[in-house]
């Protein structure tokens, strides 16, 4: 057995805890960014310790913010270790107020970039394709989202603390681009 194979056993998701968030969890963490940004720190492994230690908040509020998690059953404030209680790979609810709350910000960030640094990268392509091409292309779209998880899972078992939050942006719709309305189309 390779090392890469006991850290992919050991960093197995516990089919118990949820990648989705309940839309009352959604609720509390959108209603308020301090409490949301700690249980993004925590869901990335961050202790209490390095929270406080890394930004201006103090002890006293992040333990506030960590019991808020703990009263909504993100996280078990009382084992050794805080220990989140939902899956790593949190989805946002389609319908939710997370992504009402934070969708556009996201975006915005996420593409204000040039994408020009060491491992980024971007590329947009518009092709004609049919039914099944588009199907074949979402079914690989969602091979590489199972293996970003993956991967993330891994890492945090084996690089603990050499990790860095990363984001892709996968999607694919189809598409008139509104640049070919300058043209007007001929009568038949």
């Amino acid at each position: 057995m390779s090392f890469l194979d006991v850290a992919k056993l050991s960093a197995a998701a516990d089919p118990s805890q949820p990648d989705a968030l309940t839309y009352d969890q959604e609720s509390v963490l959108a209603a308020d960014p301090k409490l949301f940004a700690v249980f993004h720190l925590v869901l990335f492994g961050k202790a209490i310790d390095d929270i406080v230690t890394t930004y201006e908040v103090s002890r006293r509020e992040v333990e506030r913010h960590v019991a808020t998690l703990a009263d909504i059953g993100l996280v078990d404030q009382h084992a050794p270790k805080l220990k989140v209680l939902s899956g790593k790979n949190i989805t946002w609810r389609d319908d939710g107020p997370l992504r009402a709350a934070y969708k556009d910000q996201l975006l915005k960030e996420f593409m204000m970039n040039d994408f020009d640094g060491p491992r980024e990268t971007s590329s947009f392509m518009m092709r004609s394709l049919s039914a099944g091409s588009q199907t074949l292309i979402n079914r690989k779209l969602e091979l590489l989202r199972h293996e970003m998880n993956e991967l993330s899972a891994i890492d945090a078992v084996a690089l603990k603390g050499k990790t860095q939050t990363t984001a892709i942006l996968v999607a694919m719709r189809p598409l008139a681009f509104s640049v070919v309305g300058v043209l007007k189309k001929r009568r038949s």
